[in-house]
């Protein structure tokens, strides 16, 4: 894995920084990836998304990529509803502090 495109990268590294429509995807994408490992419990990956302040992990065995865990995943599991929306809270009250700030 080489980096990871979401719509936060094109609006902070695209429309943001005023690159045309046809900048390239390697132009915007965030190139250092938290990732993990099927074996990791969601209330590891729910913890690791408040701490990294990230909504998405891709998921990786043996070098390949195997799925992507996202903060909604975390939401729908009955058992795991609290931890999600604390995680999804903390994110985006640092979202809205960074955003602020004029910071990525």
């Amino acid at each position: 894995m080489v980096g990871v495109i979401t719509d936060r990268d094109l609006v902070v590294r695209g429309l943001a920084e005023r690159k045309p429509g046809t900048a390239t995807v390697n132009e915007v994408m965030s190139r250092q990836v938290t990732t993990v490992s099927p074996q990791m419990s969601v209330e590891e990956a729910a913890k690791l998304m408040a701490n990294e302040q990230i909504r998405r992990l891709p998921v990786v065995e043996n070098g390949e990529l195997v799925g992507v865990v996202a903060i909604g995943d975390l939401a729908v599991r009955e058992k795991h509803d609290e931890k999600a929306g604390k995680a999804l809270s903390e994110i985006s009250v640092s979202e809205k502090t960074l955003s602020g700030a004029g910071a990525k």
